[in-house]
């Protein structure tokens, strides 16, 4: 499993995720119904960016299973954003849906799921998050390739 990013390779760009080291990403840019600022791409990474949260996504895989991080940070030093609440859907080539909630690994300063992914192309991810108060919902394409 791939996640997109275009023409640009994030393999100098990896955050360290959990599983084997098969990442890359990318990050589409539709606004989110729930903020009054649209997200922003940061860097031309795998990064999104609404008001001062930077949402970063990697991926793994092992068979049909793929493990997704997600990084949530916040303001300039980049710092990890603890006790967010956060559910990812994913929407298979097929238009089949599933629900993933992310559970926070505080040793690492990341949220981590796993999902299944048994068609190959593209599936789409809406990261529905909840923090302080507020509510995102930034959106990814992760790509499987098998």
């Amino acid at each position: 499993m791939k996640l997109k990013m275009g023409c640009l390779s994030l393999a100098t760009l990896l955050l360290g995720g959990c599983g084997s080291k098969e990442e890359a990403s990318t990050v589409a840019t539709t606004p989110d119904a729930t903020t009054s600022t649209a997200p922003q791409s940061v860097g031309g990474s795998n990064a999104l960016q609404i008001e001062d949260y930077t949402f970063r996504i990697t991926n793994s895989v092992e068979g049909q299973k793929g493990h997704i991080d997600l990084y949530l940070t916040r303001g300039a030093a980049n710092e990890h954003v603890p006790g967010a609440a956060i559910e990812l859907t994913l929407t298979a080539p097929d238009g089949h849906t599933q629900t993933i909630n992310m559970t926070e690994d505080v040793q690492n300063k990341h949220y981590a799921g796993t999902a299944t992914l048994d068609h190959t192309g593209e599936y789409q991810v809406a990261a529905r998050t909840s923090v302080n108060g507020k509510t995102f919902t930034p959106r990814f394409t992760i790509t499987n390739s098998k």
